[in-house]
């Protein structure tokens, strides 16, 4: 089998070990098989495998992986935001070992606003496709039914018509304001930031997702001051919207 990418090389080797393991396993075993080898025991053609094990890579690690460390440079390259987020961060975790609860992180606004605005300005996923089901009018257009419609959130959430200061990292527009005013975001159409999707193709593995980040982003901020000194994080378009610029963050240890 001819291998194309590294996700792929990934996979086959930890489906070959699977394999191996099967073979080797008593018939009368009580282990409980792993994921891979339930599937393998149910179909042994490695390419089923390589397929479901490269979607819950692509799917499942690379997008929260890559939103992580897009959360964080532009933590980094915003130290002030950092500041008031650490200070939100502490209120709650006075004690750096203290365990991170469900209750703890419903109450971590800023941390929900900073990976939500880091999002908006560098979306994993730049559009969403939706295939359409029947004939319909969308802005006096009419789209027959079996057209692909795209939406392209990562343009329109550049745009100053639905962001005040789009290019800018501001966390706070997702806030509501110390007056108790609604935020800005409130007044912006709902669909020109879809980050999971929406509807019944939304990410089936959204709220996972944003526990990760939370949980992940209010770790690291706790415990270190992170720096990003490399200039202008670059990136490319793949199936994801990918960093390429070497994620080399400073991390300096916070005693507070």
């Amino acid at each position: 089998m001819q291998l194309r990418w590294p996700q792929q090389e990934v996979s086959k080797k930890y489906i070959d070990q699977a394999t191996e393991r099967l073979k080797s396993l008593p018939p009368d075993s009580d282990r409980e098989q792993t994921v891979l080898e339930k599937l393998l025991a149910r179909d042994d053609n490695p390419k089923t495998a390589i397929v479901m094990a490269m979607e819950m890579m692509g799917t499942g690690i690379d997008t929260t992986s890559y939103a992580t460390a897009i959360a964080l440079y532009f933590l980094a390259k915003n130290p002030d935001k950092q500041r008031k987020l650490f200070d939100e961060i502490h209120r709650y975790l006075p004690d750096k070992n203290q365990p991170i609860t469900s209750e703890i992180l419903n109450d971590l606004k800023y941390v929900k606003a900073c990976i939500k605005d880091s999002m908006r300005l560098r979306p994993i996923a730049i559009v969403n496709v939706r295939m359409m089901q029947k004939d319909i009018v969308l802005s006096n257009y009419r789209v027959p039914k079996g057209v692909n419609v795209v939406s392209p959130h990562f343009y329109l959430c550049q745009q100053e018509k639905y962001f005040s200061q789009a290019d800018k990292f501001i966390p706070e527009r997702w806030l509501k304001s110390d007056d108790g005013k609604q935020p800005e975001t409130k007044m912006t159409h709902p669909f020109v930031y879809m980050p999971f999707g929406f509807g019944v193709r939304m990410c089936l593995g959204r709220r996972f997702a944003e526990l990760q980040l939370e949980t992940l982003v209010t770790k690291v901020i706790r415990n270190f001051h992170v720096e990003y000194n490399y200039g202008e994080m670059k990136f490319q378009s793949k199936l994801l919207y990918t960093p390429i610029s070497p994620l080399k963050f400073k991390f300096v240890d916070r005693t507070e």
